[in-house]
């Protein structure tokens, strides 16, 4: 068995809006999860690949996936989420809380390092730190923009007292070696969930209760270097001060937008060894491309949170369909995988 595991949680419900989305908002939606996906498998081809759906007519969704563009370079298995049970005192089926599916299960194999992905993260370039880290600690995560627990980080969950004084983890990106896990944490913490607040906080109080889990557990965690790992809102900040390196990027809310405006330099980058970063940040900021014209609206965006000092090691206080993957391109850019020992 493989021992590196990739995975995404996919829906048919804007888990931010927490709407259905319409036709044209969930082909762009699966755009982006297949190029998350795609920028994964570019890097780490002999990893395993699993999308757990959570929506309904399992069977059009694994055809829709299939058909969406960009194709994949390996296979993925889609699995139906329904098989794994409810470990919740509320039913996520609700749209208003499908994001709690992301973590259903908690761990699908405890024999590899698993690894839970958002599908607005996409690697622009190898992700030297989340390898170096997935070699050497239990638990890889990246702190969340904020700089402090608020609202906006968990919800109705920030006031707990366990995260006073700590750093705020975004839910994003979670790798955990095997046989680790803090599912009991988390499920204790999510018992407190009253959804009584507005919306916006109980789509947060999901990350709110990963944050709860993990800093209660006896779990040394480390988290990733974030001058390379970094947010959309921060993107704008690396080409005007000359291209520094950019491992992996969060298009959180509105800077999805921004994705979908430089989609197709984004997927050339991914997959043409060639297209250097220097070319793909000229090739962005002078809007080479029509789909970019409107990007200048984003340099007026706040400034970056990533350059707070932070620790990088923070200690403790089933059946499914596959993805029928096609390779237009050759393995030309480094493979991560064969620096992973495991």
């Amino acid at each position: 068995m493989k021992k590196l595991l990739f995975r995404w949680a996919i829906g048919d419900v804007n888990t931010s809006t927490r709407q259905l989305y319409s036709n044209d908002g969930f082909s762009s939606f699966l755009r982006m999860a297949k190029t998350s996906i795609l920028s994964f498998q570019r890097h780490f081809p002999r990893a395993r690949f699993f999308v757990f759906y959570n929506g309904d007519n399992y069977d059009y969704f694994s055809e829709s996936f299939n058909r969406a563009s960009p194709a994949l370079i390996k296979d993925v298995t889609i699995l139906d989420i329904d098989q794994f049970g409810n470990p919740y005192h509320f039913n996520p089926k609700d749209s208003s809380v499908r994001v709690w599916y992301k973590w259903v299960p908690f761990r699908y194999d405890k024999t590899a390092t698993e690894i839970h992905v958002d599908t607005d993260i996409i690697c622009i370039n190898k992700p030297d730190t989340l390898i170096d880290h997935m070699k050497q600690f239990d638990i890889t995560v990246m702190s969340d923009r904020m700089a402090y627990f608020c609202e906006e980080v968990c919800g109705d969950m920030w006031q707990t007292p366990i995260l006073k004084g700590r750093i705020p983890i975004n839910s994003g990106l979670l790798a955990l070696k095997p046989k680790v896990s803090f599912e009991d944490e988390y499920l204790e913490a999510a018992k407190k969930v009253l959804y009584t607040g507005d919306g916006h906080s109980v789509f947060l109080d999901e990350q709110g209760c990963i944050n709860i889990g993990l800093y209660q557990s006896d779990k040394t965690f480390a988290l990733l270097q974030r001058d390379v790992n970094i947010y959309g809102h921060e993107f704008k900040h690396r080409i005007l001060s000359g291209g520094q390196v950019v491992e992996t990027c969060h298009f959180i809310g509105y800077t999805k937008s921004l994705f979908n405006q430089i989609e197709p330099m984004i997927y050339r980058r991914i997959m043409d060894e060639n297209y250097t970063v220097s070319d793909f940040y000229a090739d962005v900021i002078c809007n080479r491309d029509e789909r970019v014209s409107r990007f200048a609206g984003f340099l007026q965006e706040p400034g970056p949170s990533w350059n707070q000092p932070q620790p990088q090691l923070m200690p403790p206080q089933a059946s499914g369909h596959t993805s029928t993957a096609h390779n237009s391109y050759g393995s030309s850019l480094g493979s991560a995988d064969s620096a992973i020992p495991f």
